[in-house]
């Protein structure tokens, strides 16, 4: 049974791939310089399942279809079993069959991390989902022109989430108490980089919160400094997040999650995505 507390979280929230071949398999850990990395957060000894699944009817996208088959994506390894808080990473290959009446399709997935109960049944109530949108070249051959516009990830962020309980309200906060109260952005790559930070809504990327918390409310007031940067070869960067919840008898007492994204700048043609930075906050109850 999971304890109170107990999280799931994921590196990848949203991932576009633009100018995909038919005909070719596209190796995720390889393109982006980093694997799917997932987070759990708890003293339980469960079972972690990764697995490409269909978007609910609320997580479609306008413009895109489901994908035809699952079999397009594999996820290898795909189940984990851990005996506390442990941080895993899976490879996801895509495979696109070689059917030129694919070209020009835009097609969704979603790959969905979960924790079950050991030795298999029902699940446990709490997973996580990212968001793939894959679109299909309108002409063949065009496999160098999707490779001269993509750009690898090569960064990371430490730490990946942010935990805050009995969070006051009307008063400014800092999302990390640790690290002098700072996120790092690390550019491991091999050139300059420029990014960027930015709030996003949950609802826009199609997902859900996790269970028991809510989005965190529009109101909140959010301080990201800087929220562009650009960090050198081999570098970080320090970020300081602040937060400011109006003090108001609705926000008392509740839990909320709020998404940031950091991306960097120099993603081309082939591939726009970033990390998704988790904040859950738990407001003082009045």
């Amino acid at each position: 049974m999971l304890q109170a507390g107990e999280r799931l979280s994921s590196n990848m929230g949203e991932l576009l791939l633009r100018h995909l071949q038919p005909g070719t398999t596209y190796n995720l850990t390889t393109l982006l310089q980093f694997p799917l990395e997932v987070m759990y957060e708890g003293s339980s000894e469960v079972v972690l399942k990764l697995d490409p699944v269909f978007p609910e009817e609320n997580e479609r996208k306008e413009g895109f279809e489901n994908i035809p088959n699952l079999e397009w994506i594999h996820v290898n390894p795909n189940i984990f079993e851990t005996k506390g808080s442990t941080v895993i990473h899976s490879n996801v290959t895509i495979a696109i069959p070689n059917e030129t009446a694919l070209l020009g399709k835009k097609f969704i997935v979603y790959l969905w991390s979960r924790v079950t109960k050991k030795g298999g049944g029902f699940g446990m109530g709490i997973g996580t989902k990212s968001r793939l949108l894959l679109t299909i070249a309108e002409k063949k051959n065009d496999t160098e022109n999707f490779m001269q516009g993509s750009s690898y990830m090569g960064f990371k962020l430490d730490p990946g989430i942010a935990t805050l309980k009995k969070a006051p309200l009307g008063k400014k906060i800092k999302a990390l108490k640790n690290s002098k109260g700072s996120l790092k952005i690390i550019n491991f790559g091999s050139e300059n980089r420029d990014f960027k930070m930015e709030v996003i809504d949950g609802n826009s990327l199609g997902m859900e919160p996790p269970q028991g918390m809510e989005w965190g409310p529009k109101e909140t007031e959010i301080s990201i400094k800087p929220s562009k940067a650009k960090i050198k070869a081999g570098k970080s960067k320090k970020v300081k997040i602040n937060l400011k919840l109006p003090e108001d008898e609705q926000f008392y007492g509740k839990k909320y999650q709020y998404l940031l994204r950091v991306s960097p700048n120099d993603v081309g043609e082939g591939i726009s995505s970033g990390i998704l930075f988790r904040i859950n906050l738990e407001t003082v109850s009045k």
